[in-house]
Order: C-alpha cells, then structure tokens, then sequence
C-alpha cells in the first residue's frame, strides 16, 4: 500500500513495509493457489531522491528474484541529480523499468515540487 497526499503544509508520502504474494501451483489437473503469502516486514516502498523528489511503489516486489527496492535505489542513484526536475521522473522511471521487465505489474507515485521562484506541488501516479 502506497499513499501520496498535498495538504497546504506539504506533501505526505507514506508506505507499508509488508510484501506478500500470490503463488500458483500446477501439478498435472491439479491447481494449488496460496493467496496472500506474507514474505517479509521490513522492505522499502518509499524512497527520497537527491533532489528531493519521493518515489513510491507497490506492486510486484521482484525481478528476477531480485527485491524491486535495489532497482529503485540504482534509479535513483544513475538517473537523478540534485537538478532534475521533478515533473521529468515519471516518464524516466517507466522508461528505465520497462527496459528492465516489459511485463512488471507496478504502481509508482512520484511526488515534489517543481519551479524554483514559486515551488508548486506535483504529485504523479504511473502504472507500467
């Protein structure tokens, strides 16, 4: 769960730690479905960029079995500077996921402010 809120005093970004999944065994007829496995409780979904920009994200948790987290971190890292604009990243950020897994079921919110003389809040909500 992602959450992402403009009041006049801010922005509030906040995120659930837990990460669950939903497992699918076929064997021969027979379908097993565990619905809801709990993983862990300790995982990042909200991040801050250098330019303090926040990114947070729900969804799959994985891509090739490596936490989707590390792949957000290394966004950030090699793709965000103190002067990127925040009204840029959405598009970045789909762009970089969508060349690391086409078929990722994720939601970003992207959240800062844009302008330098009149700072004006921005919030975005991007599906891949």
């Amino acid at each position: 769960m992602i959450v992402a809120v403009y009041v006049k005093e801010g922005i509030v970004m906040a995120s659930d730690s837990r990460i669950s999944f939903h497992q699918k065994h076929l064997n021969g007829t027979t379908v097993t479905e565990r619905l809801g496995v709990h993983v862990s409780n300790t995982t990042y979904e909200t991040f801050l960029c250098p330019n303090g920009t926040g990114i947070s994200a729900c969804g799959d948790a994985s891509i090739n079995n490596a936490p989707i987290a590390g792949f957000i971190e290394q966004f950030i890292h090699e793709k965000v500077t103190e002067s990127t604009p925040v009204t840029l990243i959405p598009q970045m950020l789909l762009d970089f996921f969508k060349e690391l897994s086409p078929q990722l079921d994720a939601v970003f919110h992207v959240a800062g402010y844009s302008g330098v003389e009149k700072p004006e809040p921005y919030i975005c909500t991007g599906n891949l």
